[in-house]
């Protein structure tokens, strides 16, 4: 796992929407914005089974997400890892819990099984600036 600062904790912890790129089987990349939800060192998103990143993920497993602000005060941070993609079980159900609660689109529009498979984002490195 990967060590953060406090300020960079601080930083994943006050965003609701990141961008994810992946790479498709011919290498070609894509890149989405996401809602995640960030707990013990992992990222989670949601994701409907018919999507390009899915079918990418399933192909590479290698995965990158940007959160970052531009405005007065330009910040972020950005990662590199692999995604896991859950679909059941224990950690599916507790990934599914962050996500209904952090965002308002999910409280409206819960995440349910079956219907959604939720990607693990398990950073291998990153970068950050302005934080």
């Amino acid at each position: 796992m990967i060590k953060l600062t406090a300020k960079e904790t601080e930083f994943i912890r006050s965003e609701k929407v990141g961008r994810v790129s992946t790479v498709s089987e011919h290498g070609w990349p894509q890149t989405t914005p996401v809602l995640y939800s960030f707990h013990k060192g992992l990222i989670y998103f949601a994701t409907d089974f018919g999507t390009k990143k899915l079918q990418h993920l399933k192909v590479n497993k290698r995965i990158s997400i940007v959160i970052d602000v531009y405005g007065r005060r330009v910040h972020g941070i950005t990662f590199q890892g692999t995604a896991d993609i859950l679909g059941n079980g224990d950690e599916f159900t507790e990934a599914m819990h962050l996500l209904n609660t952090d965002h308002d689109y999910y409280k409206k529009n819960p995440i349910k099984g079956g219907e959604d498979v939720i990607i693990r984002i398990s950073p291998t490195r990153k970068a950050s600036w302005g934080l």
